[in-house]
């Protein structure tokens, strides 16, 4: 079948035929959709699993596989590639062929490095089949507004300002105040709920105050409504505690003033250890809290147990997975990027190679690297701040100017070959050159460097914060950019290959 395809594409579309596209994405193609396969095998969730005892499917594995598999496919493509040169024996017949090879090249160089898209596609497929974002985000307020009841995790008291010894201090409050009026520390009134990444800090707070108001307007109904749909999370994936929703409400709902005395903790159990490693230095004889909790040897390991908790540390860790994947999914713009600029790399690293020689392409390889080391010692040794991209933005015009130049005398090529690939690997840096320079002149400009780290108010200067907010969108301007001049670039390679050799 493959064959047939070959055979009708070298009579009708010999470009096509002569990069063995139809031949490698038969090959990489299933590939891609293997890794999908992976990534959608590892992106299952463990709802047993938690912070603490979590065991990584090692998605670092996958990927170095994915990158050798992309190396042995990229050498088996190169070998029938590099087999057939249009250019050694004669020139294109239309003045957009040279684009139409290196587009092909680059497509078939961008599904060489993508592996990694469609591994973690498959991952991010898997992980959003449990729930709609709209029910996830329904289930991490849940959580949100359980957590106020479980856990010893008071907010840190807040100071105020006292004559100490005729000297004004802040100092600790002994109470915290909420709707004017005094709790003590350890009360509920003391508490935050935990963050997930659906919501921002203002919701936080908002809701933090809203649970709060259940229990100054003694709202019993809406707190025992949030146990029980947090129970019921549990129970959906086999979790349990020791308590129920029942028996946790009666513990912990203690109108009008929420002092805890029963902590409701997220594990069964930790291990004991007789010093307590938390402060420093060392405060040793760590007490046990005999009200809820107790210690039990285990296998010669002794561990301290409590007598009332909850599969907090489950539902928390995997939700907030979850939550993370619909806010800052894995296959994000910034893979894309990351991909195309790698494809592109190695697709215009072939394309000069092609279209000039393996002598002219080693020479400038020497020459490119050579000159970017020279650059870069000037600027360390004499703090040249702008100096190295300054230098690059001007051999970048000079190398596109001789080139124009030497078509447009229409004499022998000369060393024009190897000015032509340094130039083809230099203009992708153009743009973010030239937008880190304008940004440099600014920060000078407007005196960013006269003030100290963190003082500087970018809201003063809305052009110079424009340009500091937005690199990566120039990395995307730039990417058009690159396209662009690579159909320029096909037209005047056209017309240099039409000189005359040395």
């Amino acid at each position: 079948m493959i064959k047939k395809v070959q055979n009708y594409l070298l009579h009708n579309h010999p470009l096509v035929w002569n990069t063995k596209i139809v031949p490698i994405a038969c090959i990489i193609i299933p590939m891609h959709l293997l890794f999908f396969v992976i990534g959608y095998y590892n992106g299952a969730l463990d709802f047993t699993e938690t912070e603490d005892n979590y065991s990584s499917r090692s998605h670092e594995l996958v990927l170095f596989f994915s990158a050798l598999f992309s190396i042995l496919a990229c050498i088996i493509w190169l070998v029938y590639y590099l087999k057939n040169n249009a250019f050694k024996a004669f020139y294109p017949k239309t003045k957009y062929s040279l684009f139409k090879e290196w587009g092909l090249i680059f497509i078939i160089s961008f599904m060489l490095c993508g592996f990694c898209i469609s591994y973690y596609a498959g991952v991010d497929t898997k992980i959003r089949s449990y729930y709609s974002e709209n029910e996830a985000m329904k289930r991490c307020k849940t959580l949100s507004d359980a957590s106020i009841f479980y856990g010893d995790n008071f907010d840190s008291p807040d100071t105020e300002k006292k004559l100490v010894n005729d000297t004004l201090r802040d100092v600790e409050l002994t109470y915290v105040l909420f709707n004017k009026h005094r709790h003590s520390l350890v009360s509920l009134y003391n508490k935050s709920i935990t963050n997930y990444s659906f919501y921002d800090a203002t919701w936080d707070s908002i809701e933090t105050l809203k649970v709060k108001n259940w229990l100054v307007n003694n709202t019993q109904d809406s707190v025992k409504a949030v146990m029980k749909r947090f129970y019921d999370m549990g129970l959906e994936q086999h979790l349990k505690g020791n308590i129920d929703d029942k028996q946790w409400f009666s513990l912990v709902y203690t109108y009008p003033h929420f002092v805890q005395k029963r902590v409701i903790e997220d594990r069964e159990r930790e291990l004991y250890s007789p010093v307590d490693y938390t402060g420093m230095p060392e405060v040793a004889n760590r007490k046990i809290d005999t009200l809820n909790e107790y210690i039990k040897e285990s296998k010669n390991t002794k561990y301290i147990y409590y007598k009332t908790y909850l599969p907090i540390q489950e539902l928390e860790y995997n939700y907030d997975k979850i939550a993370k994947n619909y806010t800052n999914p894995n296959v994000a713009p910034e893979l894309f990027l990351l991909v195309f600029y790698l494809a592109f790399g190695f697709s215009l690293a072939l394309f000069s190679f092609r279209v000039t020689s393996a002598k002219n392409w080693l020479i400038a390889l020497v020459g490119f690297g050579i000159v970017n080391i020279i650059l870069g010692m000037v600027t360390i040794i004499f703090n040249l701040e702008t100096f190295y991209f300054i230098a690059l933005f001007f051999i970048s015009i000079l190398l596109y100017g001789s080139i124009i130049y030497c078509i447009k005398r229409n004499t022998q090529k000369g060393i024009s070959g190897v000015l032509l690939n340094s130039l083809l690997w230099a203009y992708p840096f153009f743009i973010p050159i030239t937008y880190n320079l304008i940004l440099e002149s600014l920060r000078h400009y407007y005196g960013y460097y006269n003030h100290i780290y963190g003082q500087f108010r970018y809201d003063d200067y809305p052009v110079l914060q424009f340009l500091d907010a937005n690199k990566s969108y120039m990395l995307w301007v730039n990417m058009v950019f690159v396209l662009v001049m690579m159909l320029h670039f096909s037209r005047v390679i056209r017309k240099w290959r039409a000189l005359a050799d040395s």
